[in-house]
């Protein structure tokens, strides 16, 4: 049986008849164009129709299923489970490091406790080594002699460390000062400490004192010291 090429003029064409409006490019039957009036009944394969009309929209829309959609967001909890565990390991981190402090925190510790003349405290921040060297009787002496020569500590500033693995040293601006016939005496030195770290904490080694200079200053009239009385 053959078929025309185009159907008769005026005559009415049943939408089956004819699918050239919306028919694929491909798989046309043997002897056929895309020009051609398909034979009567002739629907291409299923892979053609999808790419046609509106199933060719349909098949571009990506929808997901609803165990798709629980995956997605366990995965996101779970993402968010592992950042939060990785900034509390360096929050930890951080806060230990603070706790066990410095070299800096360590001198800091050492001269607050010498200006309050509170010499046991001062001599735990030594090294087991200079403990060992000098008992706390010998380390209190000689500086309870420091205070009264030249007077209490008053103020002191610390350099920054220099830190080298487990060793560090450092520079302390200490100023001392004693009263005597109503003028102020100032006495500055300069402490050079070494300091070594054991089990995470900083420990006093050695201290090398040097005094820079002595200035007296007369105390003003309007004020009156009394005997042990110190400028601090």
């Amino acid at each position: 049986m053959a078929f025309s090429e185009r159907p008769p003029r005026g005559s009415n064409a049943r939408p089956a008849d004819s699918l050239i409006a919306n028919r694929p490019k491909t798989s046309l039957p043997p002897g056929y164009t895309p020009n051609s009036t398909l034979p009567p009944g002739y629907l291409p394969p299923a892979r053609d129709l999808q790419k046609t009309g509106a199933m060719a929209r349909d098949a571009q829309k990506t929808t997901l299923s609803r165990r798709q959609i629980f995956g997605l967001a366990a995965g996101g909890l779970v993402l968010i489970a592992v950042i939060a565990v990785a900034a509390t390991f360096v929050i930890s981190a951080i806060f230990v490091q603070g706790s066990l402090g410095g070299p800096d925190s360590t001198i800091d510790a050492f001269y607050s406790a010498l200006r309050q003349q509170n010499y046991t405290q001062a001599y735990t921040q030594l090294s087991p080594a200079q403990r060992d060297a000098q008992s706390l009787g010998a380390f209190s002496g000689t500086y309870e002699q420091f205070d009264t020569v030249n007077g209490p500590i008053s103020d002191f500033t610390i350099d920054t460390p220099t830190v080298s693995g487990n060793q560090a040293t450092a520079t302390v601006h200490v100023t001392r000062t004693t009263t005597q016939n109503q003028a102020a005496t100032i006495t500055y030195t300069l402490d050079t400490l070494t300091l070594v770290q054991s089990n995470g904490t900083w420990y006093i080694d050695h201290i090398n004192t040097r005094t820079l200079n002595l200035t007296p200053t007369p105390l003003p009239s309007s004020v009156h010291m009394q005997p042990g009385a110190h400028i601090g």
